[in-house]
């Protein structure tokens, strides 16, 4: 039973990875408090990190939930930097109260 479930997994990884090849770039774009992929405005924007690994998510503008996901090899020092701030920027405070009573 290993055996066909373990080359069913590797049929599944090699048709996801080509999925993703074939997926075009998207823009990313955050000023402010205002953020867009490829110019359709997104909210909610909470950027969760894993070691070297970034998630990004976000409300699209159908109100669905969705994520973009950085692998250590697209985001340089800068670039994460970059992301980083950007989000600090546009999210609001998680609890409205931020301030001792």
């Amino acid at each position: 039973m290993a055996g066909p479930l373990a080359l069913l997994a590797l049929g599944w990884g090699l048709y996801s990875a080509r999925r993703e090849l074939r997926r075009p770039p998207q823009r990313l774009l955050i000023a402010g408090e205002r953020a867009s992929l490829d110019e359709l405005p997104i909210i909610e924007l909470r950027l969760h990190w894993r070691g070297w690994l970034a998630r990004l998510d976000f409300t699209g503008p159908d109100g669905q939930g969705r994520c973009l996901l950085w692998w250590p090899d697209r985001l340089d020092a800068r670039a994460r930097r970059e992301l980083r701030l950007a989000v600090a920027v546009s999210a609001p405070a998680r609890d409205p109260r931020s301030m001792a009573p």
